[in-house]
């Protein structure tokens, strides 16, 4: 008998470890505790099966600072079509956003605009820059605050994440 429910708490064990891999979360993200529909200001963005947005402005230095990473992070995933990394800039839609992108070398980060944050604040985005982690159009995680230099953790995220979609 014991070695019946040993059996079976293993074959258990191989099912349940069958399903989704839980994906380690970089910092500064979190899940959201409610799932929420991405707001109407960015409907006209891309919807790639798993996408990061990230909210950014030409006044913010660590917004700045970050956008080199996302374009490198974006340009490493082009053999991942269900990935897209993308960038909105919060304020009025200029020739200087288009300018810091270029000058930066983020230019296919996008140049989306939004007047400003109220279309986000049932999200708890207060400040910039804040990046959203959306699956199917709806936002399942955010990161508050500066997201570093390494694309490394971002980019191992996002893959194990679609990964885990498709199962």
């Amino acid at each position: 008998m014991r070695k019946l429910t040993f059996g079976l708490a293993l074959l258990l064990g191989a099912i349940g470890s069958s399903h989704a891999v839980e994906c380690p979360t970089p910092a500064p993200f979190f899940a959201v505790e409610k799932v929420i529909a991405l707001p109407d200001a960015l409907a006209d963005l891309h919807h790639a099966k798993v996408q990061l947005i990230n909210l950014w402005a030409i006044w913010c230095a660590p917004c700045r600072k970050e956008l080199p990473m996302l374009a490198s992070l974006e340009q490493s995933m082009e053999n991942e079509p269900d990935i897209a990394v993308q960038a909105v800039h919060v304020g009025a839609a200029t020739e200087q956003v288009t300018d810091t992108l270029s000058k930066l070398g983020a230019e296919e980060l996008g140049t989306a605009s939004i007047e400003d944050l109220s279309a986000f604040q049932a999200l708890g985005v207060y400040g910039l820059p804040y990046t959203l982690l959306t699956m199917k159009g709806t936002v399942q995680f955010i990161g508050a605050g500066y997201l570093g230099e390494d694309e490394t953790p971002f980019k191992e995220w996002l893959v194990c994440i679609k990964e885990n979609s498709e199962q």
